[in-house]
């Protein structure tokens, strides 16, 4: 019996890197209260770059779904893409910033240029990862 080692070594790009103008999708305008919407915690932004800056934050973490609310407030996490309808459709979003109780919810599209985990949907992996690795190396061992 011949054992093969077969060692890969695949760059883990953060997600900054590489993701420069990743293109979002409009989910629309939706209510949170005090039970958020998106859990996560809140980020303050300055309002003239609360999108761009929330969306950075997003992407970093590795999260796809991010909300915008009372044009300076970011909320993001690992299941905000079901978890952000959970107080129904508002109206009273504005600018694309959301409003008083209500955020404006985008989606970063991952596309095959952007998307930086060489698994595939960058998503799909464990985000505790995300934070922990820079580089790293896969081994398996194949016999024959």
């Amino acid at each position: 019996m011949i054992a093969l080692i077969i060692l890969i070594s695949f760059p883990f790009p953060s997600y900054a890197q590489g993701r420069e103008g990743c293109p979002t999708r409009h989910l629309g305008c939706w209510g949170d209260n005090r039970d958020r919407a998106i859990s996560g915690g809140k980020r303050d932004f300055d309002e003239d770059d609360a999108i761009a800056s929330c969306q950075r934050a997003a992407e970093t973490l590795g999260y796809t779904v991010f909300g915008i609310e009372s044009a300076d407030e970011c909320f993001t996490s690992w299941d905000a893409g079901s978890t952000y309808m959970k107080h129904g459709q508002k109206n009273n979003c504005d600018d694309g910033t959301g409003g008083d109780w209500s955020m404006d919810v985008y989606e970063i599209v991952c596309t095959p240029d952007f998307c930086p985990n060489p698994f595939g949907s960058w998503s799909n992996l464990d985000t505790s990862i995300h934070s922990s690795v820079g580089n790293f190396d896969i081994g398996a061992d194949i016999s024959i």
